[in-house]
């Protein structure tokens, strides 16, 4: 899921309203999905999720905290090669 500031809108009720589900996968099976680094919004994701291992609650708390992150920073997260020496290192 592409949970990032951009994509979280409010309603009259000042309630949080998720969208962009293109991304979205229920069983949180990432086999044959290819990534690439450079275009994606992995800056949002987990170490887990960047390494193939699927998502889990865990993940999502991650791209929860990078949210609050942004949202109270009015910043996105900057990883810059730290975000590609991660995909792949197991960490």
């Amino acid at each position: 899921m592409d949970i990032r500031a951009a994509n979280v809108l409010l309603s009259d009720k000042l309630e949080p309203i998720l969208t962009e589900f293109e991304m979205c996968k229920g069983d949180g099976d990432l086999t044959g999905f290819h990534v690439d680094i450079e275009t994606s919004i992995q800056r949002w994701w987990s170490h887990d999720r960047l390494n193939d291992c699927g998502t889990s609650p865990e993940s999502d708390v991650y791209s929860f905290g990078v949210l609050l992150y942004e949202i109270s920073t009015g910043r996105e997260p900057e990883y810059g090669a730290d975000l590609v020496a991660l995909e792949g290192s197991g960490n």
